[in-house]
């Protein structure tokens, strides 16, 4: 691992397989390992909400984040709450990723919808917001200046599995 450590940003609507992506990587990575869950936002500003993952990395942990901020304007706009981060302000927190030098891996998650509806289903939980969740990921990604990498969970199981052995 690099002595800057990490961030590995997962994103994607629910059923792909985001969560189950963190806990492999997390196992793989060891004892210098953080791993966050986005949900609601515990504050009321964005800051407060992105600042310890870059804090932890700096300090040389490989931070793995279960959503982050490119999944706040999704979020909030599918469950109707007042967003901490607007998609037009995307660039705010990606200029502060930057300005820490951590290297950042942002991945994307994708799965064929009728997939995604089954599992949801199957699991009981909200099939209509994942569905109404990846039409406006599509929109919000176009304002992030990261290139997003699309990959299904194996692709990324793989692919990962190389970034978190080398540390980059």
């Amino acid at each position: 691992m690099t002595p800057e450590g990490q961030i590995i940003i997962i994103e994607g609507t629910d059923g792909t397989g985001k969560s189950t992506l963190a806990r492999e990587l997390a196992a793989m990575a060891g004892a210098r390992t953080a791993v966050f869950h986005a949900g609601a936002p515990m504050n009321k500003a964005y800051i407060n909400e992105y600042i310890l993952p870059l804090v932890i990395a700096r300090d040389g942990w490989t931070c793995i984040c279960d959503r982050w901020h490119l999944g706040e304007p999704v979020w909030s706009k599918v469950f109707e709450r007042e967003p901490i981060l607007k998609r037009e302000q995307l660039h705010i927190v990606e200029k502060q990723l930057e300005a820490f030098n951590i290297q950042i891996t942002p991945i994307y998650l994708e799965r064929d919808q009728a997939d995604i509806e089954h599992e949801l289903a199957e699991r009981g939980d909200n099939v209509g917001a994942a569905i109404e969740a990846l039409n406006i990921y599509e929109d919000v990604m176009r304002f992030s200046k990261f290139y997003w990498t699309r990959m299904t969970l194996p692709q990324a199981q793989a692919e990962l599995a190389k970034v978190v052995e080398r540390g980059e």
